[in-house]
């Protein structure tokens, strides 16, 4: 039943958030407490940076070609071409984590902010 809520969710936010990958800085990038989404451009910036973040809160990457994230607070994670995603691990430490974008060949670091 979570695997369907998971795919329907993503489904739900992959096509909200399809429209913007031509433009990704410009705009689906949220801190929205209830499903913050990271918008990575071709360059790898990520929008916001940091995201906050919940521990237990899943949180989905979206970036204009194939992604994947590399971190030490996520579970359940995942990818599927262009989109990216995990469960922040319930034990996460709170304050500031470093993760990693790979986007082809190329690496970058942006932040996360895990709150209490």
């Amino acid at each position: 039943m979570r695997r369907v809520f998971l795919a329907c969710l993503l489904l739900i936010l992959g096509g909200c958030c399809s429209l913007y990958h031509p433009y990704v800085n410009n705009g689906c990038g949220n801190n929205n407490s209830a499903a913050p989404i990271v918008c990575i451009s071709a360059n790898g910036t990520a929008n916001p940076n940091p995201v906050h973040v919940k521990r237990g809160q899943w949180l989905h990457f979206f970036a204009p070609s194939d992604v994947t994230i590399e971190e030490d607070f996520l579970e359940s994670q995942g990818h599927d071409g262009s989109q990216a995603w995990g469960r922040v691990r319930k034990d996460a430490a709170y304050g500031e984590h470093k993760y990693t974008i790979v986007l082809g060949d190329k690496r970058y670091d942006p932040e996360v902010m895990i709150d209490p």
